[in-house]
């Protein structure tokens, strides 16, 4: 949904604000939907995973925050398969 931009195309600025004002969402729950949307961009595994029930949203956001704050602080990507084992080691 983020790369096809609907919500641009229906008036919103972001994919946060269209989470918010048009499906409701609280800001918390919004940011943990898209954290969820980046993990899947990058590890398109995490989808099934969620779809079976191995993980949820949350787990799922914190995954994100911790494979992002580890880019942060080495300055640098992870590779696909660091970011693949990270996500199984919390799945």
């Amino acid at each position: 949904m983020n790369s096809r931009k609907i919500y641009a195309q229906l008036g919103y600025g972001s994919l946060f604000e269209f989470l918010v004002k048009y499906f409701h969402f609280s800001e918390s729950s919004a940011y943990q939907r898209i954290s969820a949307l980046k993990l899947i961009q990058s590890i398109p595994e995490a989808r099934a995973a969620l779809v079976a029930g191995e993980t949820n949203l949350s787990t799922m956001a914190a995954t994100q925050g911790f494979i992002r704050k580890l880019e942060s602080e080495k300055k640098a990507d992870l590779s696909f398969q660091e970011k693949k084992d990270i996500f199984e080691a919390v799945k």
